[in-house]
């Protein structure tokens, strides 16, 4: 532990004394790796995100100390006074003492709570804002009930929310964040740890901004924003390097980050490179985080069809979950037999995968953990197993599965659907369940809740149908307006000025048309960089003139006038570009219609045409087959 760390850690917790001694600094640590791991993170300056990894390959070396300490610090238990554990004699000590006293009784969650209360009660009382809200804090850790969890984060927010800290609100709202993330509840996550990297910048707390950033990397990934998690996570290995107390944890946890989204992305070298080092620095030390960067080196492997290493790869970690202190980390196992089933399929031996995935399935059922990628297990056992009670069940969980993934925000249709879409899905469903109305005859209750099942999702294919058709109408449309445009293109949008045209000199007005002329015909809307200031010297006038003159004649604003050139004139490349439209990312055809970045872009041809891009180039390939 560095002394920065011990500095930082005793100011927050310990407001208003003199921090005089270690011990205490170690004690507290310990309990805060017991129960409120996150909030021990944030204040080493470590993303609150990491896994018991980090908890269990430092409890044991911390404990260690801590019972040498206990020994020259305190009397034992049969010499303590009865008045050290009264909750009445602890009203009159500092909060130092009693944050000691909630320690020794860590294990009586009881005691934990009424200590709490006292130290709240005496925040209160004291009206020490910091001390109360880090009580709050430190409470929801201890509550089960999960709405209460919140208020009491919540509390603490508010709280601090317009108080001048170095640490607060940003550590409630990374706990927040980090209740939301484990639970996948993506959206509410990253609206807080959104909040906690606003606030660490008004503050100028560098190692929160890039803590908070490091998780909102996580939730990219997760939702299939691999290019973007994967640049956040590149500027978080950057700041590791460079930081005076380099986190060698953290640094090997980016390492994985950027394996991982730079396998999904295809950059299969760069993952190489990453799983390599990752592994270097991780063995031995951290087996959780070792045992992560294993599979992706598997994963990396079976897309380079080598399945012998990949194998290996797989065999060590599941080796490892038996043997190290890994061996309560579920969901890594449940990613080990996936990808081993995924080896024996890719391999030809189906069978044996069909084993791996049903093992896996077995694991998923016990725990409740269901990480996005072995949804292809589950698609494999339904086209593989005979047994139509047991396809029957797999069908279904695949339904939920998928109920689930999208309404965390993922980008199902692209990520997961590619094999066993849910048209398909549901089909399989119904034939399903004809064969097994044939084999066994279902009570009324049974076939009353199928054909409800069917109605619903009936209901929500006809939905999605309807969409599908409305969106074909439109590009239909769109292609019609776009033709009719490119014949009559001498067309003008131009109207009567106004009186507030009719102020500016008529010369001046003629020489500013004609500058915008000669600006759409030789594309100069094309130009990122174009404003009004730049154009308006452009066409040898001012801000002013060039404003009102858009606005009167052009019938809109400036900054609407360059957004619907832009995307007039993509509509129109893309349908006559076959290079632009196969060859070129929404990213990179958003640079060349002079948008700065693809959201921008695809914003505007959403509000101009009531299409996505990625739509409407799917179906401009579509109607050239």
């Amino acid at each position: 532990m560095q002394l920065n760390d011990i500095c930082i850690h005793e100011s927050i917790f310990f407001i208003h004394e003199f921090r005089a001694t270690v011990f205490s600094c170690f004690f507290l640590c310990s309990w805060v790796f017991d129960r409120v791991l996150p909030i021990f993170f944030a204040f080493f300056d470590i993303p609150p995100h990491l896994e018991d990894s980090r908890k269990k390959s430092m409890n044991i070396g911390l404990r260690f100390l801590l019972g040498v300490m206990l020994l020259y610090c305190f009397p034992t238990s049969g010499q303590q006074s009865k008045s050290q554990t009264d909750l009445e004699y602890a009203k009159s000590l500092t909060f130092r003492e009693i944050t000691t006293i909630i320690g020794q009784v860590s294990e009586d969650t009881t005691m934990v709570k009424a200590y709490i209360g006292v130290y709240v009660d005496k925040a209160i009382r004291e009206k020490e804002v910091f001390e109360e809200a880090h009580g709050y804090t430190l409470l929801s850790s201890y509550e089960k009930d999960e709405q209460s969890k919140l208020n009491l984060l919540d509390k603490a927010i508010s709280l601090t929310l317009k108080q001048d800290s170095k640490f607060f609100p940003m550590l409630p709202y990374f706990y927040k964040g980090n209740y939301y993330l484990e639970k996948e509840q993506y959206t509410k996550s990253l609206e807080n740890f959104i909040e906690a990297l606003k606030h660490s910048r008004t503050k100028n707390n560098l190692s929160y901004q890039y803590a908070a950033k490091h998780n909102i990397a996580i939730i990219k990934g997760e939702i299939g924003y691999y290019q973007e998690a994967l640049e956040i996570f590149k500027e978080c290995l950057d700041f590791e390097k460079n930081r005076e107390n380099f986190n060698p944890y953290a640094y090997s946890e980016i390492l994985y980050f950027l394996s991982k989204n730079s396998i999904r992305l295809g950059l299969i070298d760069s993952a190489k490179a990453h799983i390599t080092e990752g592994l270097s620095r991780t063995k031995s030390i951290y087996p959780m985080l070792y045992n992560k960067i294993s599979l992706e080196e598997a994963n990396f492997y079976l897309h380079k069809k080598d399945f012998e290493r990949a194998r290996n790869s797989v065999k060590r970690v599941l080796k490892n979950l038996e043997t190290s202190s890994a061996s309560k980390d579920d969901r890594t196992k449940i990613l080990a037999l996936y990808y081993l089933g995924r080896i024996e399929e890719k391999s030809g031996n189906l069978s044996q995968a069909a084993k791996e995935y049903l093992a896996m399935d077995s694991i998923s059922n016990d725990t409740g953990l269901k990480p996005a990628e072995i949804r292809n297990g589950y698609v494999f056992l339904i086209n593989s197993l005979t047994d139509e009670n047991k396809k029957y069940q797999i069908v279904n969980k695949t339904l939920l599965f998928d109920s689930i993934i999208s309404q965390n925000g993922m980008d199902v249709s692209a990520r997961i659907f590619k094999v066993f879409d849910t048209p398909e899905l549901l089909n399989k469903k119904e034939e399903l369940i004809n064969s097994l109305n044939a084999d066994k005859k279902r009570n009324k209750k049974t076939i009353i809740a199928i054909l409800s099942l069917l109605l619903v999702l009936g209901i929500v294919l006809y939905f999605q149908i309807s969409n599908k058709l409305k969106l074909k109408q439109k590009f239909e449309a769109l292609i019609v307006e776009d033709e009719i445009n490119s014949i009559s293109s001498s067309k003008s949008d131009e109207k009567k000025s106004n009186v507030r045209a009719e102020k500016i000199p008529e010369t001046i007005v003629n020489h500013i048309m004609e500058g915008l002329k000669k600006f759409e015909i030789e594309k100069g809307f094309l130009n990122n960089n174009i404003t009004s200031k730049s154009l308006a010297i452009l066409l040898d006038t001012n801000v002013k003139y060039l404003s009102i003159v858009i606005n009167d004649y052009k019938s809109k604003s400036f900054s609407n006038y360059l957004k619907d050139l832009r995307i007039n004139y993509a509509i129109k490349e893309l349908r006559v570009n076959k290079k632009l439209r196969n060859q070129y990312s929404v990213e990179g055809i958003a640079k060349e219609m002079g948008f700065n970045t693809s959201e921008s872009f695809s914003k505007a041809f959403k509000n101009k045409t009531g299409l996505n891009p990625s739509y409407y180039i799917k179906q401009l390939t579509k109607k050239e087959e």
